[in-house]
């Protein structure tokens, strides 16, 4: 159960880490009155991916209108479709913007798929800023040859569709500016964490040093009973029997994970020298 709390708390610190890349971003544009952050936006990005780690790409949407990606493309990920994407204007994203908006804060959701395929975890965080338009921009957005728009050419509908005031800063009126979001795949979020690790001995119990482990998010994904991510040739369908469990627990988030272990070819007989090394470990923790 140790070894599975140390993992949890691992996850739950890289989920933490990767989601602050978007408050970092959101720090320098609720300052910036020279619009320095959008010009170098792609050495910002690629700094901030490195230092929070566990981050496949980070995004900018100005009045909710993606306009700039990094990385935009690479080996594992082709980003450029979602150039343009209005996420104020598409009928599929505008409820979830607008409370996102409200909310004033991160909102996190996934497991999900994305639609080049692969599961990944979505972090949007709205930012307010003093130099924001107090309307949103009014634009259209087409999607499969219907178009959309905000609807704010007189005052009601402006107030109605396109107001979106923020907290005052030291008196100061702010508005919303922008959308910065963080994705990442599954693999690159538990990437940093290492736990492929716990397939390859360096760990030993007595004579266990081969552990098969599930992630799960209960409710997310119901055809595979939550299970989002395992050890190599682990089941994706059924949990492991006999498995350790510990929750992932991120309130803030809303995330609300378990990770399940158990050693591949099962628990060994409880020897004098098995229960002597796992007590020492459970005396540490």
């Amino acid at each position: 159960r140790n070894l599975a709390t140390i993992d949890a708390k691992g996850l739950e610190r890289q989920l933490k880490s990767s989601v602050s890349a978007t408050y970092a971003l959101g720090a320098m544009l609720e300052v910036d009155d020279q619009n320095m952050t959008m010009r170098n936006f792609e050495s910002i990005a690629q700094t901030y991916i490195e230092t929070y780690t566990g981050i496949s790409n980070l995004q900018l949407a100005p009045y909710g209108t993606v306009s700039h990606i990094h990385p935009l493309f690479d080996d594992e990920q082709d980003n450029r479709a979602a150039l343009g994407h209005a996420l104020l204007l598409d009928p599929a994203r505008r409820a979830g913007a607008i409370a996102t908006i409200k909310s004033r804060r991160a909102l996190f959701v996934g497991p999900v798929t994305l639609m080049q395929g692969g599961l990944a975890v979505i972090a949007r965080y709205p930012i307010f800023t003093r130099f924001a338009s107090k309307f949103a921009v009014n634009q259209q957005f087409t999607k499969n040859n219907e178009t959309f728009s905000a609807n704010c050419t007189t005052l009601t509908e402006r107030m109605q569709n396109c107001y979106f005031p923020g907290p005052s800063v030291n008196g100061a009126e702010t508005h919303f500016f922008a959308f910065a979001t963080m994705i990442s795949t599954i693999n690159r979020l538990v990437e940093p964490v290492n736990l492929n690790r716990l397939e390859t001995g360096e760990h030993r119990i007595a004579d266990v040093s081969n552990y098969e482990f599930q992630l799960q998010a209960p409710g997310k994904i119901p055809e595979a009973d939550g299970i989002f991510w395992t050890s190599h040739d682990t089941s994706q369908n059924k949990l492991l029997k006999d498995a350790v469990q510990a929750d992932i627990s991120v309130p803030e988030l809303d995330v609300h994970w378990m990770i399940h272990l158990a050693p591949r070819h099962g628990w060994p007989q409880h020897s004098p020298s098995f229960t002597l090394q796992l007590s020492l470990l459970l005396l540490v923790s």
